[in-house]
């Protein structure tokens, strides 16, 4: 089959955790013999093993993109698009009604609820931030904006649900919030698939730990919210002498990050920007995630494979069927920085790290690699055969 995945960004795997979960994909789909191609708005600086191209047009929706991508269906002789941004407006554009001759999947990379649970978390900086007037504006908008967003949100759930032919979600109780979300009655064409765990061999032989508290992701104020990371950490460090985190990743966000551990006077706080996190993964004794929502991040099994106690707030649903709590990470009521900071801690006993650490990497089964692969797979070749 020829398969071409898109996403708004060119899909680079060091980018983000969606760009990592589809280039994990793509190459799968080409060791499997299939033919496999890119697609993006915008171009990432980096090296790519798989050809990549370009919308004409980087408005999005566009009849000029339209023809582009009818045009290179038959070019490519494509038989699949699996749109990697089901959560944007770029469903208008990979879409049935638009794209011909071409069977078309959305995945859909987060919780269906987005932030809408946490909405005031997720649209405005706090007050005193900079611009403050404008600010207190948009928080007296806020109720209004929050409905808006709701009905918005819905109504894109039920384009993409009519006008794709798959539509896949990161867990099974996901398909339930979206139809929720979408006010429509469930139909057959959605359907679950975990993220699969990235590397398909560890060594742990190779582990050597350290007190290293790990945070992999980009720095934006929404959602992964690293700021809450830093007032956990802050209530922590004098806890854990020795001990230090490290911040993986770059973004818009990462100047104000730097600002308040200046102000809150953290010591241990490293910011490595971009970087390939196994190296990390490796010595880290824990990997802690404060996200307003996600969807089954593969931060959480790629560090789970490598001894990492994950740890996450209880934001989004899945992240009950990747950690059991106090059996193999901890799931932390939301935005109790005093729970999390009192659960970190704990990790500084032995017995309690290498008894989660242990049970972590023995907790998989359901995320492993080629069983996901086979998935998918299966998938494609059903969806191909469907149309002949």
């Amino acid at each position: 089959m020829n398969l071409l995945f898109y996403f708004e960004n060119q899909i680079n795997p060091m980018r983000g955790g969606t760009e990592r979960v589809v280039d994990t994909i793509a190459h799968a789909m080409r060791n499997r013999g299939h033919s496999v191609y890119y697609m993006s708005r915008r171009k990432v600086d980096g090296e790519y093993d798989i050809p990549c191209y370009f919308l004409p047009d980087e408005e999005g929706n566009t009849q000029k993109n339209i023809d582009y991508v009818n045009e290179l269906i038959k070019v490519l002789s494509l038989d699949i698009i699996v749109n990697e941004g089901g959560n944007t407006d770029d469903i208008y554009l990979i879409s049935k009604e638009h794209i011909l001759n071409c069977v078309i999947v959305t995945h859909l990379h987060f919780s269906p609820y987005l932030s809408l649970n946490y909405f005031y978390k997720d649209r405005y900086m706090p007050l005193w931030c900079k611009s403050g007037f404008v600010n207190a504006l948009k928080w007296l908008k806020a109720p209004y904006n929050r409905r808006l967003s709701i009905r918005n949100t819905g109504q894109r759930y039920r384009y993409m649900i009519t006008h794709s032919d798959k539509v896949i979600t990161l867990a099974p109780t996901y398909i339930s919030d979206l139809f929720e979300m979408a006010k429509m009655a469930s139909t057959n064409n959605v359907e679950a698939i975990f993220n699969p765990t990235s590397f398909s061999e560890v060594d742990l032989s190779d582990v050597q730990k350290e007190n290293i508290v790990l945070s992999v992701g980009r720095l934006v104020f929404s959602p992964k919210k690293i700021d809450l990371l830093l007032d956990v950490w802050e209530k922590a460090e004098q806890r854990m002498p020795g001990w230090k985190l490290q911040i993986l990743g770059g973004g818009p966000d990462e100047d104000r990050l730097k600002k308040i551990c200046r102000k809150k006077q953290l010591k241990y706080v490293e910011f490595l920007g971009f970087q390939p996190p196994a190296e990390y993964y490796k010595r880290a004794k824990a990997v802690c995630l404060t996200s307003l929502y996600e969807g089954t991040p593969m931060v959480i099994t790629e560090a789970m494979q490598y001894g990492c106690v994950p740890m996450a707030y209880d934001t989004f649903s899945a992240v009950h069927d990747m950690i059991e709590d106090g059996k193999n990470g901890f799931v932390i009521s939301p935005f109790d920085a005093e729970q999390y900071a009192d659960r970190l801690v704990s990790l500084t006993s032995e017995n309690t790290f290498n008894h989660l650490s242990k049970c972590a990497t023995q907790s998989l089964g359901k995320f492993d690699y080629q069983d996901i692969m086979n998935k998918w797979e299966q998938m494609f070749i059903n969806l191909s055969d469907a149309t002949k």
